[in-house]
């Protein structure tokens, strides 16, 4: 019996049939619907599901954590200001602050005459109130500093 191999794995038997037919001359009708190779769109489908699960998960979790701690990013942006300041006014010769101290520092900027006293005395309560308090920095803070950041021209 030449379809003898074919029995054993029905899955293929169609296959196997196929071949031997042809192989004996035998000529049949191929029906194409049985042929086609099936594909499956569960695995793909849950694959996407899980990748839109971990998304939204992720995205919660990081809003989450900007909820907890919403200032952590202004004193990061103070921080990098005030790295900007100091090695501006480190060009006109005024040491670093943690050298001489905040308001000795603050003292020589006003000597120098190039930003007014009232800018530099709101500058020195941001500073303060951003590193030496339990204080937290607002927006308004950031935003004020920035604009000094930009009026400043050493």
């Amino acid at each position: 019996d030449p379809f003898y191999f074919s029995r054993f794995n029905q899955e293929r038997d169609k296959f196997i049939a196929l071949q031997l037919k042809e192989i004996m001359g035998i000529k049949e009708k191929i029906d194409e619907k049985k042929l086609k190779i099936k594909f499956n769109l569960k695995p793909v489908i849950l694959i996407i599901f899980f990748l839109l699960i971990f998304l939204i998960c992720f995205l919660i979790i990081k809003k989450a954590k900007n909820s907890i701690s919403p200032y952590k990013g202004n004193i990061k942006k103070i921080h990098s200001i005030l790295k900007f300041y100091i090695y501006k006014f480190k060009k006109i010769y005024i040491p670093f602050p943690d050298k001489i101290g905040w308001l000795a520092w603050s003292n020589r900027i006003k000597d120098t005459g190039l930003i007014k006293e009232l800018y530099i005395n709101k500058s020195v309560k941001i500073i303060n109130k951003t590193f030496f308090s339990n204080t937290k920095p607002t927006n308004r803070d950031v935003k004020y500093l920035e604009l000094l950041k930009r009026k400043l021209k050493i």
